[in-house]
């Protein structure tokens, strides 16, 4: 008998990276000067390259390129997400890594993302 549902795809091979690679992602995501994207959050604004988050969804990617509010001024609201967990997401999209300790609410609303 067939199975209903598709295989899950293989899992990606891990890779090892320059040192620098990590560092130039960790230095993106910090120096904000060149953000072109802000996330209005529950508690304020996150700012990361519009670039980088589309690459990461087809969603935001639509949502971007439309004539529809947020693509025009490269800006989304996600007002039931708070700044400290969509900029614990940002960091994982960037750099694939956590800095600091985690709070399970923090890590729970970047999952929701």
């Amino acid at each position: 008998a067939s199975d209903s549902m598709a295989d899950p795809p293989p899992a990606r091979p891990r890779v090892s990276i320059d040192e620098g690679i990590a560092d130039l992602w960790e230095k993106s995501l910090v120096e904000k000067d060149s953000h072109d994207l802000s996330l209005e959050t529950a508690d304020g604004v996150v700012t990361a390259h519009g670039f980088f988050v589309k690459k990461a969804s087809p969603v935001v990617t639509a949502m971007l390129e439309s004539p529809m509010q947020e693509g025009k001024a490269q800006r989304i609201e996600i007002k039931d997400t708070s700044s400290k967990a969509v900029s614990l997401f940002l960091e994982i999209l960037y750099t694939c890594s956590v800095q600091e300790g985690l709070d399970h609410q923090t890590a729970l609303g970047a999952l929701d993302l």
